[in-house]
């Protein structure tokens, strides 16, 4: 096992990062209220195959909350269905294979307290297909600790399974599968801490390719009797435990305990599970630690910021890196890990005293984060960022604020098929106060559709670094070497439409003729510096000044039909050789950059 303790590298924005002034730019904003203008809230969102959204939360309607679940055209943001479940909170959604909606969270009633909730809903109609309440049949009511249901995911099948906590004397971590057709129980698995009147605590969940399910959260261990960051491995036919890891930080207290709150399942059937460790007095980590299929701790890595550090979110990219977002330092923070080794491969800082919710990879391994940015003129406002998976530079951020003075944070978001940005939280409007939020944003540059965008690449003409090109990928290589320090000037120029790429003057076809690096810009005057020039640049076995002494015998004639070895530096428009050229190239020989 490799454990990691690293102290929180925070990148500045290089210069050759695309970073847009934070408006409030999106394709649609959706904000939906409640009945009493209350705190309404999304905690969740996820697409269909059609790109359409569906967002979880809750509503205020006269003086309770109630479970929401929302579907949303992708194209336009209109309010396709809504349903709601009086007295509750919807935490977490997800869809079935026919785009059938699960969601999980609490519901509240007379004789039995806080409950776990599960319902299906159609995807279609928004119709309740079915729904089960859970009560852990302790203590129900405050002082008491009550039932809490955290998250549910689904297996291959359909099948829903929910996580979170029920209250049975104690608190258990518990984990329930319902059946795909009638949300029947199809089992039920209660985990306990070895320690003195435990407090266990379920938060979330995934499903592996063998339909095995994988949850995380904490419990209290014997002997010190405090909080582990818990992973817990159940078989997916009945529930049986198959393995169960605590990860214990080396100087956890009963004030800083470890906690773990986000799992992701690679397709190796590898987990990666974030959350935080106290290693030090006073000062929790975040802390990411991947676990083999058979349990076995692969890595561990713990992040120092210097403060109460936290992942709050964890994903998987393509290449099966880990992606960690939560609280590092004195705000939010993203930070990739090796996901062979659980290096640390960057850290980006996001916002301004702020807090990250979610965080989600698309397809090419960019990272989208969600969270919320504190300002002192509007408090904090509804924060979403997109950042380059390579390196964490920034590419853009958008920051949607209402028309009140309430907090306004965006709590979860999903990439859909088409690379786009959703994200889910809430807004604080004049009116309305805090409402339901959901808005979409273009994953290129986080702008509006409706923007120009000349060559079709889904990249509107103010954003794109070659706009009459199409070049989805914005490749900059001569700007990506300057922002790494290499003697390339840079420009705002795509690949795709910059012909000189170190911006010597000489083209990069040119270059590539006569054996310089296009990539690096330090011609100079004789005793300046220059890019070094082969001693026989098109290797014809003549020395270069013979070659120059042949052409200065020859202006004005056609390059053809003369030997090739002759044709150096051709004026392409009349064919003929110009006599700038060779004096630029006997300028630079036997020069070499310094």
């Amino acid at each position: 096992m490799r454990i990691a303790r690293v102290a929180a590298l925070i990148f500045a924005v290089s210069a050759c990062a695309l970073v847009l002034s934070p408006h409030e730019s999106r394709a649609w904003q959706s904000n939906l209220n409640g009945t009493a203008n209350g705190n309404d809230e999304a905690y969740s969102v996820t697409t269909d195959a059609a790109g359409n959204v569906v967002a979880a939360g809750h509503i205020l309607s006269g003086s309770s909350f109630d479970f929401a679940v929302a579907k949303l055209s992708g194209a336009s943001g209109g309010e396709i269905w809504r349903r709601t479940i009086p007295s509750g909170l919807a935490k977490s959604v997800v869809l079935d294979g026919a785009g059938d909606v699960l969601a999980a969270g609490n519901t509240s009633n007379g004789s039995t307290g806080q409950d776990f909730l599960v319902t299906k809903i159609s995807g279609s109609t928004g119709s309740e297909l079915w729904r089960r309440q859970i009560d852990g049949q302790g203590c129900d009511f405050s002082p008491c600790p009550q039932d809490d249901l955290n998250s549910v995911t689904r297996d291959a099948a359909g099948n829903a399974i929910a996580v979170g906590t029920l209250a049975t004397g104690q608190r258990d971590f518990t984990v329930i599968k319902f059946r795909a057709s009638d949300g029947a129980e199809l089992w039920r698995a209660s985990i306990t801490g070895t320690g003195v009147n435990s407090f266990d605590e379920g938060w979330a969940a995934a499903v592996d390719g063998a339909g095995d399910v994988l949850a995380v959260g904490m419990m209290i261990n014997a002997p010190d009797n405090i909080s582990d960051l818990t992973v817990v491995k159940l078989r997916g036919t009945d529930g049986f435990e198959l393995w169960r890891a605590n990860i214990d930080g080396s100087a956890d207290t009963f004030t800083n305990q470890d906690f773990g709150q986000a799992i992701a399942v690679d397709g190796a059937g590898d987990a990666f599970a974030g959350g935080w460790t106290t290693n030090a007095q006073d000062d929790s980590d975040l802390t990411v630690v991947k676990l083999s299929p058979s349990g076995t701790v692969l890595w561990r890595t713990n992040v120092d910021g210097g403060a109460a550090d936290r992942a709050r979110a964890v994903a998987v990219d393509p290449a099966g890196n880990a992606v960690a977002a939560g609280d590092l330092g004195s705000g939010a923070a993203v930070v990739k890990l090796s996901g062979a080794t659980g290096a640390q491969l960057w850290s980006k800082a996001i916002g301004s005293g702020s807090t990250a919710f979610g965080v989600a990879a698309d397809s090419s391994g960019n990272i989208a984060a969600v969270g919320s940015t504190f300002h002192n003129q509007s408090f904090d406002d509804f924060l979403v960022v997109k950042l380059a998976g390579n390196n964490g530079h920034q590419a853009w951020q958008r920051e949607l604020k209402g028309g009140g003075t309430g907090i306004e944070e965006a709590r979860s978001v999903r990439i859909d098929g088409a690379g786009n940005v959703i994200a889910a939280g809430t807004t604080d409007n004049t009116g309305t106060n805090g409402d339901f939020t959901v808005a979409k944003f273009n994953g290129a540059d986080g702008t509006d559709f409706s923007l120009p965008d000349s060559d079709t690449d889904g990249i509107t003409d103010s954003a794109d670094n070659c706009p009459t090109v199409a070049n989805a990928d914005q490749a900059n290589t001569d700007a990506a070497l300057a922002a790494g320090g290499a003697s390339v000037l840079g420009d705002g120029q795509g690949d795709a439409c910059d012909l000189d790429d170190d911006n010597d003057t000489w083209t990069d076809s040119a270059e590539a003729t006569i054996g310089t690096n296009v990539l690096d810009n330090c011609a100079g005057t004789p005793g300046t510096g220059g890019d070094a020039w082969p001693a026989d640049v098109n290797s014809d076995s003549f020395s270069d000044i013979s070659d120059v002494a042949f052409l200065t015998g020859n202006f004005g004639a056609a390059v053809p039909p003369a030997p090739a070895r002759y044709d150096i530096a051709p004026d392409s428009p009349d064919g003929f050789v110009d006599i700038t050229d060779v004096a630029r190239m006997t300028s630079v020989f036997g020069q070499s950059c310094s």
